[in-house]
């Protein structure tokens, strides 16, 4: 009974996708990089990182509706900024790497990932921010609220300084 007043909503059109975003494929995905850079850019943090588990449906292309949004990102989970050092961002990008693992999206830095490595040099990050990495600086992270709170085994984010719950929906 309440279709049509829900239809009315979610079917707004918000905006307009030239090309269909993914989720797939090796590697960051074209809706993972996406995501990353609306969080990182809402936020101002030098990296973002989420999960792509996360990410529930593909975007295609044509015109974008609300319907759309909540089929990517249905969980309510909300933006957490923190600081986290160069090591800490490796070792969360080492673990996201590992067998067991949910591999993790990301914005704002470079690395190369082989997963056939050994553990612990899985990762070799080469720039966040747009500078060289560096294992003793510290970077703003954000991350969804899921991640902070050390889902998916990613326990290293409850580890991060200067801790704040943005009340930004990951929506």
């Amino acid at each position: 009974r309440y279709a049509r007043e829900i239809d009315a909503t979610m079917n707004v059109e918000i905006g307009e996708a030239p090309e269909a975003l993914t989720r797939g494929g090796q590697g960051s995905s074209a809706l993972g990089n996406w995501v990353t850079d609306v969080m990182r850019t809402k936020t101002g943090a030098h990296v973002a990182l989420t999960n792509r588990t996360g990410i529930r449906s593909d975007l295609p292309a044509g015109k974008v509706r609300i319907r759309e949004m909540y089929e990517i990102s249905p969980f309510s989970n909300t933006l957490v900024t923190m600081d986290l050092s160069g090591a800490e961002l490796d070792a969360v990008l080492e673990f996201s790497s590992g067998d067991n693992a949910t591999f993790l999206e990301a914005s704002g830095l470079e690395a190369v990932v082989d997963r056939k490595a050994a553990e612990g040099s899985r990762v070799t990050i080469s720039v966040v921010a747009g500078e060289p990495w560096d294992a003793t600086r510290t970077y703003k992270i954000v991350t969804n609220s899921f991640l902070a709170a050390g889902g998916d085994g990613h326990g290293t984010f409850k580890a991060g300084k200067n801790r704040a719950e943005t009340g930004i929906d990951m929506l």
